[in-house]
């Protein structure tokens, strides 16, 4: 996925740790609209900086009060210094094509100097025009990122389980058969990844206590303590014992969390698959995991995320795989997410369990994974949609599979502009356009 690039154009979007309106040295005035659409809107910042803090940089959004819609930034304006000081800022629309309404503008200034952050919310009702203009696909792909993240870094903990419900109940997929739902486990772990502060507990604890039975609170705590565990012990097999005796103290809280929360939030079925993890990773034997595994997929028989995790545990990246129960979990998935075509759900889980495995692995030499069916899989993804990220995948898997006509033919439509971040190193497109075309 385009993560990093995501993390860089929602930077702003995700530093909510001190939010207020001003500070003695820079400060957010008011506003005016200079230029709106139903494409995007650029607004005109009056700004006080006296240049203390380095080089300050302001940001905008527009989203709704119940947080379902949001914007993404378009550009950050450089702030320069000096009193009533006026900076540009801009932002597409919310990724839709139908009519569309936002209540609220923030604004936020961030400064390169020692971080110093400050944002104010200004009441700015709205109506974005429907369009038959198409809509950023990137936008589009991160939609549910950006809600999940920024809510529950704004602290409004309602609409993350409003968005949770609506996203389970509905079961909303996207191209790869993937539930829109599993972005919230993927915006807390960015927000909890490389961060050691206690900052994002006492927020999950905020958000408990808002909401007793949340569905979403327990899971995001045992990604709390699930990344603090890993980030102590780290991944070299030599541990030391000390840092060994922290991961446990942590993954028992993240267990804790999860098994306290049984009998409301395990109708998420991202608790089985955060269950699934956190109780593998701490010791449990596989009988435990192959039980629960059981209890879940008879509960949530459609969700992936369950197939992939145990396919994942049968099959670590550190060695000890066993392919025949791979196998026949993926099988078991195919017969029981009959809402998408088999031959995409047989990708999409193949694809995962490739995504973590190390570099000398070959999906095609070391698993059982059929290329033609894999094929057939993308092939079925591409004709919905003719996305530049799954033809990038595709093309790489050809490679792999030594398939020369296939490979051609998608580097035609790839126009030879790769997108270099889907391309590992062992298999670069310079290596496969060599292998094909006989370029030295």
């Amino acid at each position: 996925m385009h993560l990093i690039r995501l993390s860089l154009l929602i930077a702003f979007t995700f530093c909510f740790s001190s939010a207020v309106a001003q500070q003695d040295n820079f400060s957010i005035n008011s506003f005016l609209i200079k230029k709106s659409d139903a494409q995007s809107m650029t607004i005109e910042v009056d700004c006080n900086n006296d240049g203390s803090k380095g080089q300050l940089f302001l940001g905008a959004s527009v989203n709704s009060s119940d947080g379902m819609i949001r914007t993404f930034e378009e550009g950050r304006g450089i702030v320069p210094t000096g009193k009533n000081v006026k900076v540009s800022a801009s932002f597409r629309r919310p990724p839709d094509n139908a009519v569309q309404k936002t209540d609220n503008l923030r604004l936020h200034l961030l400064s390169d100097k020692d971080g110093s952050f400050l944002s104010r919310n200004f009441s700015m009702p709205y109506v974005w025009e429907a369009t038959d203009q198409p809509i950023n696909e990137t936008d589009l792909r991160f939609k549910n990122f950006l809600l999940f993240g920024s809510n529950f870094n704004e602290g409004n903990f309602a609409a993350v389980d409003l968005l949770l419900d609506k996203l389970i109940s509905s079961e909303l997929t996207d191209l790869s058969g993937n539930w829109e739902m599993s972005w919230f486990e993927s915006a807390l772990n960015m927000e909890f990844g490389d961060k050691n502060d206690r900052g994002n507990l006492k927020r999950i604890q905020q958000w408990r206590a808002l909401n007793p039975k949340s569905i979403g609170a327990p899971i995001a705590e045992a990604i709390y303590w699930r990344g603090a565990a890993w980030r102590i012990r780290g991944n070299e097999a030599n541990v030391d014992p000390f840092a060994l005796k922290l991961f446990r103290q942590r993954m028992n809280a993240a267990e804790l969390a999860l098994s306290r929360s049984r009998k409301y939030a395990a109708r998420n079925p991202a608790w089985y698959e955060m269950y699934l993890l956190v109780s593998n990773e701490n010791g449990k034997p596989l009988v435990f995991s192959e039980n629960l595994y059981q209890e879940a997929i008879k509960r949530h028989p459609r969700f992936p995320n369950l197939y992939k995790t145990m396919a994942l545990i049968y099959a670590p990246s550190n060695g000890f795989e066993d392919w025949d129960k791979v196998e026949r979990v993926i099988k078991t998935a195919v017969g029981n997410i009959t809402e998408g075509s088999s031959a995409v759900v047989y990708t999409s889980m193949y694809k995962d369990i490739a995504s973590h495995q190390q570099s000398d692995f070959d999906l095609f030499r070391d698993s059982l994974a059929s290329w033609p069916t894999i094929k057939q899989g993308y092939e079925e993804m591409l004709k919905k949609t003719p996305d530049k990220q799954l033809l990038n995948e595709m093309a790489v898997y050809a490679c792999r599979a030594n398939d020369k006509e296939t490979f051609n033919n998608l580097w035609v439509k790839i126009q030879g502009k790769p997108e270099k971040n889907i391309w590992p190193d062992n298999y670069t497109p310079d290596i496969c356009m060599h292998r094909f075309k006989g370029k030295m």
